[in-house]
């Protein structure tokens, strides 16, 4: 089958790709490995920089989003430090925390009712990627070839789009890389609706504990840490969970529902190499989330109408190569890895003075400050 683009991956990047896409008349494959809804492992907390995003692609988008039903509205974070003393931030932005089985589920949606030139190929796993006379060839695990003028790797921390055309793989085990896990609980009686809430712990100062509340007295539960930490992740989280001082009181008679699940968050920050020959990468393929906060949705969609805006660059010029899609990485690094770059910055200095936020907590506490 042919086509103009292939996008890989329907989650948060590659939906917002395909959406921005509408009105460029390219006929395009929106590949996953998965059928949708599907789980995926995420705080579930959908920054306000979404919609912003969202917004400036078309306001309707972002009201069509953010009118979803199956969300929690969240106007503040509460901080709480080691000691249990605690701070809060109010949020000025709209944002909600959604489970990305609903959220992603919801997203993809309005992109296929958007773009009636998108191919959806669900349950569809990328074999193999290469070059050939017409453009880009993808074998799938049917054993369908597909063909494209140009390819997108919305593809996730692991993206096969990256390792076969850029010839690297995400070195997911250095330095400011993180891991996470996550659990839904519920019974969690002191959580507030509209409120998120994140941990420091003595044990573990490198990483942070939260409590994400969702619909229905369920709530997002986990526990992220630095690579470079030799911390397993799964383990400290169970051990949070059982005996730390502060968190341990709050779960005596919550229930946990479902597995413990978890995933490599590749940090963003760095001047990474995103583009080449008739392919560009976008969200966690590209390294783009949010240093300090772990997030990155909003990274996600911002790329990939970025993405969108440069794929119709390149069939105006009918030009592929890496020098006519140096513009989109220029974008990219010059706003989102610029923003990143600080918060990476703040998270080494936090990684080597974990006291630091502790105490600091403690004295906004002492202050009434954000209470």
């Amino acid at each position: 089958m042919k086509y103009d683009v292939i996008i890989v991956g329907a989650g948060p990047a590659g939906a917002s790709t395909a959406l921005a896409l509408k009105n460029t008349n390219l006929k395009v494959a929106l590949i996953d490995k998965q059928q949708f809804p599907r789980d995926k492992a995420c705080g579930d907390a959908i920054p306000g920089q979404t919609f912003i995003a969202l917004a400036k692609l078309n306001p309707k988008y972002a009201e069509a989003i953010k009118s979803f039903k199956k969300k929690q509205s969240i106007k503040k974070t509460l901080f709480v430090n080691w000691n249990g003393k605690s701070t809060s931030k109010t949020w000025k932005h709209f944002t909600y925390n959604s489970t990305r089985t609903d959220f992603d589920a919801e997203l993809l949606k309005l992109a296929l009712e958007e773009n009636k030139k998108i191919d959806f190929l669900p349950e569809t796993k990328i074999k193999q990627v290469s070059y050939v006379a017409e453009g880009i060839s993808c074998l799938t695990d049917k054993k369908n070839e597909l063909t494209a003028g140009l390819i997108i790797g919305c593809d996730g921390a692991h993206s096969i789009v990256k390792k076969e055309l850029l010839k690297t793989k995400t070195d997911l085990k250095i330095e400011m890389n993180c891991t996470a896990v996550r659990q839904y609980y519920t019974g969690l009686k002191h959580t507030k609706s509209e409120q998120n809430e994140v941990y420091l712990t003595k044990k573990y100062p490198s990483g942070y504990f939260w409590i994400f509340p969702l619909k229905n007295d369920i709530s997002n539960v986990g526990f992220g840490i630095e690579n470079n930490s030799g911390v397993n992740v799964r383990a400290a989280f169970e051990e949070l969970l059982k005996s730390d001082k502060v968190l341990a009181p709050l779960f005596k008679n919550a229930t946990p529902l479902g597995r413990v699940i978890g995933a490599p968050l590749p940090l963003g920050g760095s001047d990474n190499q995103i583009i080449g020959n008739r392919f560009l990468l976008c969200g966690d393929a590209a390294s783009l989330v949010a240093p300090i906060s772990g997030s990155g949705i909003d990274n996600a969609v911002y790329s990939g109408i970025m993405a969108a805006k440069q794929v119709n660059s390149c069939f105006k010029q009918a030009r592929f190569d890496s020098d006519v899609m140096k513009p989109y990485q220029d974008e990219v690094h010059g706003t989102l890895t610029k923003t990143m770059r600080s918060n990476k910055t703040k998270m080494k200095i936090i990684t080597m003075y974990p006291w630091l936020m502790n105490w600091l907590i403690g004295i906004l506490h002492r202050f009434k400050f954000g209470n």
